[in-house]
């Protein structure tokens, strides 16, 4: 049986780059963190960018409903925080 893997993306607007697509991305091109990735206009071709800066970090937090969370939460530890350890995170909260 094969195994199938499957990345998580979190879309979001770069506003430095209105014509692009930019994306956060959990365990895509990055095993077992986020990494920010774009696409320029209508290419379907995605360049990746290891980590995530302060416009991903705040897209991720938004989609999972923890930005009022952000001082418990700080970028370097959810750099490494799965969709599913994120979700878990926010039932508690």
């Amino acid at each position: 049986m094969t195994k199938c893997r499957c990345a998580f993306s979190v879309k979001y607007i770069n506003p430095e780059y209105p014509d692009e697509v930019w994306a956060a991305d959990w365990d895509w091109n990055i095993k077992r963190q986020w990494a920010r990735s774009f696409t320029p206009g209508t290419h379907i071709h995605w360049y990746t960018i290891e980590g995530i800066d302060e416009l991903a970090y705040e897209a991720i937090l938004k989609k999972f409903g923890l930005t009022q969370w952000k001082n418990e939460l700080p970028l370097q530890v959810v750099q490494r925080l799965s969709p599913a350890q994120l979700e878990a995170i926010r039932r508690e909260k």
